[in-house]
């Protein structure tokens, strides 16, 4: 924002039904209150001076036209997609495009005012990467390209976009299914703690983590479906070898403290020094 900006107000945010009202930017307030003081162009009391709230600044004036088509069309996709931001579907694309190094620029909207809706900032990138055709991604029902040149898609292309994923980047994604799953296991037994604020530490019992194991479980299992029968052997087959690596390496490391407690401290260096060059 810059003094002298014409920009649109409107009073409550998240309503398409009330007008924009163009104010010009006058003063800027302090940071912490984040307000400006601004000068009515139209509405009810042109001319006249008022603080306002930032966030009630919408856009910018001459963008506004561009920006109410961006609302309305999204408000379409919004509406047919969030009766899916509860579902198992929804926990299971969530947990498979949100890896790292699974292609960035995707995302898959959260809570209600996202609804379960996809956005993709490069979409010709993507979709190359992901084997789709641009085209045919644009051709779907509600899915529109925005004025900063974003692709937006309901639920059900976020949804194939998402198992796309979990099948090109199955190694990472199952790896990451895999970790949640036992994190969530090892809570069940032992409930977990997490600080709260700076005072008060909240600890979380078992029963309560055998809730979250319960309901993130189905979309544990439709990941590692989307992952395909075959990558997910192959993981398994990598964590099974990964796992008798680190018995191997448990039982030198037993075995060198051994030869210290013996004294040997000759034969603990090379078995030390042996353990450190395979792990290089």
């Amino acid at each position: 924002m810059e003094l002298g900006e014409k920009w649109a107000y409107r009073a409550r945010i998240s309503d398409p039904e009330c007008p924009l009202v163009p104010a010009e930017i006058i003063q800027f307030g302090p940071p912490k209150k984040q307000k400006v003081r601004v000068r009515w162009l139209g509405g009810d009391y042109p001319g006249l001076d008022e603080w306002v709230a930032k966030v009630r600044l919408r856009v910018l004036w001459e963008e506004r036209e561009a920006w109410l088509r961006d609302e309305r069309l999204f408000e379409a996709v919004r509406a047919a997609s969030i009766g899916m931001i509860h579902s198992p579907e929804y926990r299971a694309a969530l947990m498979a495009v949100y890896r790292h190094p699974v292609p960035d620029g995707i995302l898959i909207g959260y809570g209600r005012s996202e609804g379960a809706t996809l956005r993709i900032a490069d979409l010709e990138t993507i979709a190359r990467d992901l084997g789709f055709e641009p085209q045919a991604l644009l051709a779907e029902p509600l899915a529109f390209v925005d004025r900063h040149g974003e692709y937006v898609a309901p639920w059900p292309v976020a949804r194939r976009v998402a198992e796309r994923v979990a099948q090109r980047y199955a190694d990472v994604v199952l790896a990451h299914v895999a970790k949640e799953e036992r994190e969530l296991q090892d809570r069940v037994i032992h409930g977990y703690s997490f600080q709260w604020d700076r005072d008060h530490d909240v600890y979380v019992p078992p029963e309560k983590c055998a809730d979250a194991l319960r309901q993130q479980q189905p979309a544990f299992e439709l990941v590692r479906e989307w992952g395909g029968s075959a990558s997910t052997e192959r993981f398994n087959e990598l964590a099974a070898l990964r796992a008798e690596v680190e018995g191997l390496r448990k039982l030198v490391e037993d075995a060198a403290t051994s030869f210290e407690n013996q004294h040997l401290r000759a034969e603990a260096r090379r078995l030390r020094r042996a353990l450190n060059t395979r792990g290089a």
